[in-house]
C-alpha cells in the first residue's frame, strides 16, 4: 500500500485515502475522522483550530506507531493524515483508516493508534475565536507532550 504523508496543510482527501486502504481487499475497514466543531467558550465561539507540530519527530513517531499496529495485528494496515495550519469548523483535522482481515482487529488497531498518537506525536492546538483572537488549547492532551522514546539527549 502506498504511503500517505502524515502531515499535510491541504484539506484531507478522506475518500481517496480510504479507497487506498481497501486495495488490500480486507474483510474490515474502520475509519475515524476528527472534525473541527463550533465550541462556545468564555472567549466566544471557536471558528477554527490551528495546529502546529514538530514535523520530523511526528513523522518518525507515527511510523513507529504504524509498525506497532502491523506487529500487534498481523495483516492489518493503517493510513493516517493530520492537517496543520488553520482548519475551519466543519473540516477534518485528522483521518485514520485501518484495514484488516478481521473486524475486531480493525477496531482494536484504530483505537490503539489514536491513543498512541495522543501521547506520543508532538502536536499543539490553538483555538481561534470569531473576533480573530486565539489561545493555546488547555484541554488538548497532545499539547506539550513529547515522549522520551523520540527524544535524543545530547551527551553531558
Amino acid at each position: 500500500m502506498e504511503e500517505v504523508p502524515f502531515f499535510t496543510i491541504a484539506p484531507i482527501a478522506v475518500d481517496g485515502i480510504e479507497e487506498r486502504a481497501r486495495e488490500t481487499e480486507p474483510g474490515a475497514v474502520v475509519s475515524f475522522q476528527s472534525v473541527v466543531r463550533l465550541d462556545r467558550t468564555q472567549e466566544g465561539p471557536v471558528t477554527a483550530l490551528e495546529f502546529e507540530a514538530y514535523e520530523a519527530m511526528g513523522e518518525l513517531e507515527m511510523n513507529r506507531i504504524l509498525e506497532e499496529v502491523e506487529r500487534r495485528w498481523p495483516g492489518t494496515r493503517m493510513l493516517c493524515q493530520h492537517r496543520l495550519g488553520r482548519i475551519p469548523v466543519g473540516e477534518t483535522s485528522l483521518f485514520l483508516v485501518v484495514s484488516s482481515p478481521r473486524r475486531v482487529d480493525a477496531f482494536s488497531a484504530c483505537h490503539y493508534a489514536l491513543e498512541q498518537m495522543k501521547g506520543r506525536v508532538p502536536l499543539w492546538k490553538k483555538d481561534v475565536f470569531s473576533d480573530g483572537s486565539s489561545r493555546w488549547s488547555e484541554d488538548h492532551r497532545e499539547t506539550m507532550l513529547i515522549s522520551d522514546s523520540v527524544l535524543t539527549y545530547p551527551p553531558s
